[in-house]
């Protein structure tokens, strides 16, 4: 089956969520130094 709006993981595989504040190089990094703070994170994955 070939999906048509997502992803495929076989059984056993792992999915892993890359938060970052650095686009490059899709946009140019900033000059400003900055961090960020996760609080409360929830994640939903439609499964079938």
């Amino acid at each position: 089956m070939v999906p048509r709006n997502g992803w495929v993981f076989r059984a056993g595989h792992t999915i892993r969520l890359e938060a970052v504040q650095n686009d490059a190089p899709y946009l140019r990094a900033d000059n400003l130094a900055s961090a960020i703070t996760y609080q409360s994170v929830a994640l939903d994955l439609p499964v079938r």
